[in-house]
């Protein structure tokens, strides 16, 4: 990722704007700076990112050859995604 990138998305050290929002609080950070110390999160999210990315599951097969709880992780993170995504549009509006 380029580094002017990397900056704008907290990768550096804090961004000029809120990356994401946590409990309406905004986050100036990467949210995998934040996780850093629990690798399962970092993980996921890097697994997470590739699916959406790639639109390909981990594992080979579809969605029901993948673990419970991937799954169930994906549609949090989903509905954190969308929820954001609703609230920033109506903030505009």
């Amino acid at each position: 990722m380029p580094e002017e990138e990397r900056k704008m998305r907290g990768c550096l050290g804090p961004a000029p704007q809120p990356v994401v929002k946590l409990d309406d609080e905004p986050i100036y950070e990467c949210p995998g700076r934040l996780v850093q110390e629990d690798l399962d999160v970092k993980l996921f999210l890097s697994v997470f990112s590739a699916m959406k990315t790639l639109q390909a599951m981990p594992l080979s097969g579809g969605i029901l050859d993948q673990t419970n709880h991937l799954v169930e992780a994906a549609v949090i993170a989903e509905a954190e995604i969308q929820a954001t995504l609703d609230a920033e549009s109506k903030s505009v509006r």
